[in-house]
This record gives C-alpha cells, sequence and structure tokens, in this order.
C-alpha cells in the first residue's frame, strides 16, 4: 500500500514538473503536451489506479479518466480510449475509427447529435458491462427504458463512467425496426390500441347521443329478428 502511494505522488509530481516547466519563460514556446497523454493517479477508496489524460487548454491543466472500450463493426473491432468528459461519439471521431473500421461513407454514423434520431445506435455485445455507461438522451423515459432493456445505446449521449464496454457499431437500422415496427406489433400494445379506440368511440357516442340511440336500437332488432 504504502508503495504503490509513492509510486503515485512519484508521478504526480513527475506531470507536476513537465508542466511547470511549459510556463518557463525560455522553455514554453518548446515544451508541449500533447492530448491523451495518461498517468496514473492513485485511488485510496479503490485501492486501484486509473489512468488519466492531461491535457492543457487556454494555460490550465485538466485531467480526466478515461476507459478502455472494444467497439465492433462487422468482422472487424478495435478498442480506444474514451474519457469520462467526453461523449462515445466523441471519442469515436477523435479516434478516427471510421478509416479504421471501414465504416460507410468514412464517417461515424450520427445525425440530431441529442439522442433522438437513433442514427449513432450501438448495442451492448453478450460480454459488455451495462454498468460502464451512463446515457442521457433525448428521449421519452419510457422509449429511453425500452432502449435500455433492448440493448441500446446511443453514443452521441452516452459517457462511459467504467471498464468493460464493448459495443457494435451501425446498429441504427435495427433501432429503428425495433423501435417504430416491432415494439408496436406487441400484445401489450394491441390491447392498448384497442382501449385508446373503445375510448375514443365512446367520447364520440357521448357527445351524439342520438345517434347512439339509433344505432343501438338498430342492432337490438336485428338480433331480435
Amino acid at each position: 500500500m504504502i508503495l504503490l502511494f509513492l509510486l503515485s505522488l512519484i508521478a504526480a509530481l513527475s506531470l507536476l514538473f513537465r508542466v511547470s516547466l511549459c510556463f518557463h519563460p525560455q522553455i514554453s514556446k518548446k515544451c508541449k503536451i500533447q492530448e491523451g497523454r495518461s498517468v496514473p493517479i492513485w485511488h485510496s477508496s479503490t485501492s486501484s489506479f486509473t489512468q488519466l489524460d492531461a491535457t492543457i487548454k487556454d494555460g490550465d491543466v485538466t485531467t480526466a479518466a478515461s476507459y478502455p472500450v472494444k467497439v465492433f463493426y462487422e468482422n472487424q473491432s478495435i478498442t480506444i480510449s474514451v474519457r469520462e468528459d467526453e461523449t462515445i461519439l466523441a471519442a469515436l471521431e477523435r479516434h478516427q475509427i471510421s478509416d479504421r473500421l471501414s465504416l460507410p461513407n468514412h464517417m461515424v454514423p450520427s445525425d440530431c447529435r441529442r439522442g433522438n434520431c437513433l442514427t449513432c445506435t450501438g448495442t451492448h455485445t453478450k460480454n459488455s458491462n451495462l454498468d460502464s455507461v451512463v446515457t442521457d438522451d433525448g428521449l421519452s423515459p419510457h422509449m429511453s427504458r425500452w432502449m435500455r432493456h433492448k440493448g441500446f445505446l446511443l453514443t452521441c449521449s452516452s459517457v462511459v463512467v467504467g471498464e468493460g464496454l464493448e459495443l457494435r457499431l451501425g446498429e441504427n437500422g435495427l433501432a429503428w425496426e425495433e423501435m417504430y415496427k416491432t415494439r408496436l406489433e406487441t400484445d401489450q400494445a394491441r390491447v392498448l390500441g384497442w382501449a385508446a379506440m373503445a375510448r375514443t368511440k365512446r367520447q364520440s357516442d357521448e357527445r351524439n347521443l342520438p345517434r347512439w340511440t339509433k344505432e343501438t336500437e338498430g342492432v337490438l332488432r336485428e338480433r331480435i329478428e
């Protein structure tokens, strides 16, 4: 425990030293910390190391935990690093995976980027850790729960918070079919549809009692005859 703490302290001091050099008047022009530099930071609460990406923006040093995410497209797969302060879609674009996985049109599927259109949909693999990602999409609560239940994930509005995430990309066609076709063909949906039709007819009859009376009398006469 003490050894790991000392290693973490040394790593942190080393990073601070490198950063301080960047602000030295004689060295700053030659010094630059590239985006994506990782340093190990010790977490005493979990007794483990987490990789942090250190970046400099407008003179400020910021760090964000990053996690490995394995993505699949057809028969190809790669593992990328996704920071906790970016969406999965942003990370996919940052790593330029469209070329590396030979995605159609050389682009990661996306459109609205607000979690509504389902264009950026991916699906969890059977080995994926469902608790490693948090999604805040623009769908209704019911549709959002249904998407999660089916294993769908909107990369434009999801962030990674742990390890073990594995995704299949380019699943928007399946998501559209499931959301707007299959979901509406269930027995429960049919029952709800019939109930809605019955409620609409009842409300219409209540607004036009003479017509309802005439139609009802006609049906009764047909049955008696």
